[in-house]
């Protein structure tokens, strides 16, 4: 690469593909699976790099850890709404929206949870599990901006309160593995 600096590389770039045009799309026709390839590769690091950055790839609520099973929930329930702002905006669906999520600078509202953790409480409220409630908090301020929280970058999420038994709701930390992440405290 001619150049280290990254502006200098993009604009080089792009000069490049102004002064080759159809070059990049011929080639990527005759080597399909190569390009599909270093696609799949890079989704597969940006969502790795997703997960760590919203606490890693690991269940919030009940502890699933196979990668192939990880999602991103929105915190506040507001996942529908949020897409829909975002179509305005372009596609930011699937692997793009990891790429939505990097260019924003990964906003908070957002954690880890396995599909049937999301799934259930997209359509129930609640997650079985018993570990964790939507927050009835809006993501959106004026600018897509930032939910409240604490100093440690922490949103608290309530435990169902019939969901272990106890009656009693409890928080998790949606930022990373601390000395007593996962524990419930």
């Amino acid at each position: 690469m001619p150049h280290k600096d990254p502006a200098k590389r993009r604009a080089y770039n792009q000069h490049w593909e102004r002064t080759h045009p159809g070059y990049r799309r011929a080639w990527e026709q005759a080597h399909p699976h190569r390009r599909n390839s270093w696609m799949k590769t890079y989704r597969d690091q940006l969502k790795v790099q997703v997960f760590q950055i919203y606490g890693g790839p690991i269940c919030v609520c009940c502890g699933e850890t196979h990668f192939e099973f990880l999602s991103l929930d929105h915190t506040y329930g507001n996942g529908a709404k949020h897409r829909s702002q975002l179509k305005k905006e372009g596609s930011y669906e699937g692997s793009n929206f990891y790429i939505w999520l990097k260019k924003h600078s990964f906003p908070p509202g957002f954690r880890v949870l396995c599909m049937n953790c999301n799934f259930a409480l997209g359509n129930f409220g609640y997650c079985p599990h018993g570990n964790l409630k939507e927050t009835p908090q809006p993501f959106f301020e004026t600018d897509l901006g930032r939910p409240a929280q604490d100093a440690l970058g922490s949103v608290p999420i309530t435990a169902h309160p019939g969901g272990n038994g106890s009656g009693e709701g409890r928080q998790l930390n949606l930022r990373g593995f601390g000395d007593n992440a996962g524990d419930g405290t």
